[in-house]
């Protein structure tokens, strides 16, 4: 099935994996980022555009006719106070799909925008599926939660299809030096056991990097249409991930656990409803480990 696609920031570590799975399936990609990648994949053509722009007729012109449109950008900021930069969420995760949706001359036949599990903020129950009520307590999941609406809404006016993609935290290779899994890993590699600082016994839900290109694929795929955890579905507590870790890397060392609790909230996320809708099946934690480690070597 050719299909004509466009990722919106598909430079950075999610969305390199993205354009590249795409490019498998379908040929070809347009990665519309201001940054450019560290390697232009072949059947990647790169258009340089700031989506903050007022206007998207440029953009359009030079895109052309779309099939689908990947809206992945996003400005991730941990934080849960209202700051001067909010307004730049805003425009980049609310305003800006939703100009760039409204500059197509002839709509795309489905939109899939990318959305994170914190939309849901502090869970009530576990595992959170996606009836679970929404009430984020970060920033990036309030800008996350009133894109899905807004998007949800514009896209029904326009006929096209609309699915939104609930991501968990994900690992894999190129993912930032500075989260949890690749600081264990770096410990590793010096042949250094993996520090916990509390007890670690807090419950965490990690995807592969690899699984949620292929539920994009999907998505774009499937006849159906809505809102979708993309998770492992597998609870772990940071121990077992630095014992899992430990074992993929064939380590000798083990981690060292600390006293106490962690402030973390325990979560983990059903993927019941994208295995029924999406036949999505994620990858088992240790086996994702293990395809991360051969690219750490």
């Amino acid at each position: 099935m050719a299909l004509k696609v466009a990722v919106i920031g598909g430079s950075g570590f999610v969305g390199r994996h993205i354009v590249r799975r795409l490019i498998r399936e379908f040929g070809a990609v347009i990665n519309i980022d201001r940054q450019a990648p560290g390697e232009i994949c072949q059947g990647e053509r790169l258009i340089d555009f700031d989506i903050s722009a007022t206007t998207m007729d440029a953009l359009v012109k030079s895109c052309g006719e779309l099939d689908v449109i990947v809206w992945l950008a996003a400005a991730i900021r941990q934080v849960t106070t209202i700051d001067a930069s909010a307004g730049e969420d805003l425009a980049m995760m609310v305003e800006a799909p939703l100009r760039f949706l409204a500059a197509q001359r002839k709509k795309p036949q489905k939109l899939v925008y990318i959305s994170s599990v914190q939309v849901y903020g502090k869970p009530v129950y576990l595992p959170v599926d996606e009836n679970h009520p929404t009430d984020p307590f970060t920033v990036y999941g309030v800008a996350k939660l009133c894109a899905e609406n807004y998007m949800r809404i514009a896209c029904r006016k326009s006929a096209v299809d609309f699915t939104a993609l609930r991501l968990a935290f994900v690992y894999g290779p190129g993912q930032h030096a500075k989260n949890v899994i690749p600081v264990f890993f770096a410990k590793v590699l010096k042949s250094e056991p993996p520090l916990i600082h509390a007890d670690g016994t807090e419950i965490r839900d990690d995807v592969f990097v690899e699984d949620i290109a292929e539920a994009v694929v999907k998505a774009i795929q499937s006849k159906k249409c809505g809102i979708y955890n993309i998770a492992s579905g597998e609870p772990n507590t940071l121990l077992s991930v630095a014992e899992k870790i430990c074992e993929s890397s064939g380590a000798s060392t083990a981690p060292v656990v600390g006293s106490g609790k962690s402030s973390w909230i325990d979560r983990w996320y059903s993927v019941a409803k994208a295995k029924n809708e999406l036949q999505f099946e994620p990858t088992p934690l240790l086996k994702g480990l293990e395809k991360t480690w051969l690219t750490l070597k």
